[in-house]
């Protein structure tokens, strides 16, 4: 997909899911993440796609580090 030779409707296909429920799905987490002051899968990737490390956010109920 990333490339372009592929789309969500054939990646999702080929797992026997419909695209359009995987699409609401993510739409749903992404707000509880927002929601919830998480960071999205996106913002934890490099420019070069590895995994950064990264400290939690601090609880947003409480301002405390965890």
């Amino acid at each position: 997909m990333k490339i372009g030779v592929s789309t969500l409707e054939d990646e999702c296909a080929e797992q026997g899911k419909d695209w359009r429920e995987v699409m609401e799905q993510q739409v749903s987490e992404n707000a509880e993440r927002t929601r919830l002051g998480l960071p999205q899968p996106w913002q934890l990737l490099a420019p070069n796609g590895t995994q950064t490390v990264q400290t939690p956010p601090d609880d947003p109920t409480t301002g405390e580090h965890p």
